[in-house]
């Protein structure tokens, strides 16, 4: 009985090291990325910093601008054509996920962790951020864990949100302000 003990203590400080490990390696790489200056010529090398501290991002075709905070990087995903303005904040273990031909504004907020209390003890609930495609999110917008926000979507200034299907959203907590989004089709 004790040996099972022991060896459950021994994986999970092993998994614990791993996630340190991995955060050192994320932290050390932003470190870096942000020490370059913000210059638009030497976005693809500040895009490898990411890429090497675990981001899946095209290093080509995104740009986004110093400072950006980020606590794991390797649950980061970034697609094409997308570009981040300075101040970005990504809090939390999970999932972000930011689709092609997206815009974001300065100084916004992604958070992926939640507390939540069980018999009188707060835990960690970590959840996933997921932006669709061709989304603008304005000037400091805070996007709440187990986000979802549809492609099309256009989020204003401010805003706080914890899901957007299409249009313009906006307000605490976000609530839909027009229908469809100007040069798009009615749904």
């Amino acid at each position: 009985m004790k040996k099972t003990k022991i060896l459950r203590l021994l994986r999970f400080i092993k998994n614990e090291i791993a996630v340190d490990l991995t955060c050192v390696r994320s932290k050390f790489f932003l470190f870096l990325f942000n020490l370059l200056p913000d210059f638009y010529s030497v976005r693809f090398v500040k895009n490898l910093f990411l890429v090497f501290g675990g981001c899946k991002i095209n290093i080509w075709k995104t740009y986004i601008r110093s400072p950006f905070w980020c606590d794991q990087l390797s649950s980061l995903t970034i697609g094409s054509n997308v570009f981040i303005n300075r101040g970005l904040c990504i809090e939390g273990l999970g999932k972000v996920s930011i689709g092609e031909n997206t815009q974001i504004g300065p100084f916004c907020k992604f958070t992926t962790t939640n507390h939540i209390m069980i018999e009188s003890i707060f835990v960690d609930k970590v959840a996933s951020v997921i932006l669709g495609s061709n989304i603008w999110v304005g000037a400091g917008v805070i996007v709440l864990p187990d986000a979802s926000i549809s492609n099309h979507t256009i989020i204003a200034a401010g805003a706080v949100v914890k899901k957007a299907d299409g249009g313009v959203w906006g307000g605490i907590p976000a609530q839909k302000l027009r229908i469809n989004v100007a040069n798009q089709p009615p749904e």
